[in-house]
């Protein structure tokens, strides 16, 4: 009986163990998942507390490379925000963005034109006022003129990433071939056809907008008056369309200019074209590929009449930053803003591509670097040395509508489908049109 009992007592202390270990192994799973549950709430929680914005923006591969690499840096920097962002190509990004801007579904911080600043705000009301972010913008690194820029009716609705205006580069190279100097006049550039052209290489290369500031400029230097008056109408008559349509049609028939082959990029690169008319902050983009080649290349004075001439070309903002004016988080916005224009590290990201940035710290540590050289450079220093004769670009001068008109017109007399009259007053009319 003794042992029995003693067997009894042992099985029962082996059941209590293991009860015992079982109600610790239950413990200590319990523990654990009230562990994770608490931490999960601790990531959900730092999760909630960032502050989420948008930020859009247009280009190449390039640009999206180091933009996306710099949002890292940003939120590593201020991890109490997250920015989305949205980007693409130029082409159809306009029409994009126009349908974001009607259903009020714009980014929190956008990239936009110099121009758009006249369609979307033209009483000043449809982006932000950035004078009310001045804590978290240092706006101590603009000019006045910079500042004036972005101005609309009192409001500063957006900020110069750096500046801009048509350039001429030549690949110094191709015109030494065929005994050629780079040219100074629009006489020069047509002396520069007749030889060329035998050889099956024109002038000059450019798109659609180029080719009408040059047009602009022609204009103003001929007739010595202005295109646009500050208000952004157009002040020329049937008669100054005649006359344009009648210099640009000859600009193609003689070989100046060809509008009918690749695109300039390419052009300029495949050694079709001596020439290219670009904006000075697409320098690097058109001219690195042809010097890669081992050709030289050279920036060419703007022309004029009788010798290089800035009177009749205008300077602009290159692209601006803007701020919603529906954002719902103005100051997270304004963050972001400030280090896209002013942060060091974000400067050396984006070195020129952009083109020299307007901001003097951004400038300054380029500089320090050995960053600011290079064919942005060399074009944002000539319009440095004329700055004082370069006027305010007119944000109509880049009306798509009026200058898809021009083209149109210019197209319908060089194909013999309206007379030079007629083409002139079509485009009269539609320039009316947008006046009104």
């Amino acid at each position: 009986m003794a042992l029995n009992t003693r067997t009894a007592v042992s099985r029962v202390t082996q059941i209590v163990a293991i009860i015992l270990l079982a109600l610790v192994v239950c413990l200590a799973v319990l523990l654990a998942r009230a562990l994770l549950d608490d931490n999960s709430q601790q990531t959900d929680a730092a999760v909630d507390d960032k502050t989420d914005i948008s930020y859009s923006w247009w280009g190449n591969d390039g640009r999206h490379r180091y933009t996306v690499k710099g949002l890292d840096d940003f939120t590593a920097k201020n991890p109490d925000i997250a920015v989305s962002p949205t980007y693409g190509v130029w082409d159809g990004y306009e029409q994009r963005y126009t349908s974001m801007m009607r259903a009020r579904e714009e980014r929190d911080v956008m990239q936009v034109n110099y121009a758009w600043l006249a369609t979307y705000s033209p009483d000043g009301t449809g982006y932000y006022d950035l004078n009310a972010l001045s804590d978290q913008i240092d706006l101590s690194q603009f000019t006045d003129r910079d500042l004036a820029f972005g101005t609309r009716n009192g409001t500063l609705n957006a900020l110069p990433i750096a500046y801009n205006m048509p350039v001429f580069y030549y690949n110094q190279s191709l015109l030494d071939q065929y005994g050629l100097t780079v040219p100074r006049t629009w006489d020069d550039l047509f002396a520069c056809a007749r030889v060329l052209r035998a050889h099956d290489v024109s002038t000059l290369c450019l798109n659609d907008k180029q080719l009408w500031m040059c047009m602009l400029a022609w204009y103003e230097q001929t007739t010595g008056t202005r295109a646009f008056d500050e208000n952004g109408v157009c002040q020329i008559d049937q008669a100054g369309f005649e006359s344009m349509i009648a210099q640009c049609n000859r600009m193609v028939s003689e070989g100046v200019i060809d509008l009918d082959g690749d695109s300039p990029s390419q052009q300029f690169a495949n050694g079709t074209t001596a020439g290219v008319v670009i904006w000075a902050s697409d320098a690097t983009r058109y001219c690195q590929p042809v010097a890669d080649a081992g050709q030289t290349v050279v920036l060419g004075p703007n022309p004029g009449i009788t010798g290089p001439s800035t009177i009749g070309w205008y300077l602009k903002p290159a692209t601006m930053l803007a701020i919603s004016a529906h954002t719902v988080h103005p100051e997270e916005a304004a963050r972001l803003v400030n280090y896209l224009l002013n942060d060091p590290d974000y400067a050396l990201l984006q070195g020129t591509e952009k083109g020299v940035p307007a901001s003097k710290t951004a400038r300054e540590t380029l500089a320090d670097n050995g960053k600011l050289s290079g064919f942005e450079e060399e074009a944002t220093e000539q319009m440095q040395d004329h700055k004082d004769e370069l006027d305010p670009m007119v944000p109509a001068m880049e009306d798509a509508d009026i200058i898809s008109a021009f083209k149109d017109s210019l197209r319908k007399y060089e194909y013999g489908r309206a007379d030079l009259s007629q083409s002139a007053q079509e485009l009269y009319a539609a320039v009316q049109e947008s006046n009104a």
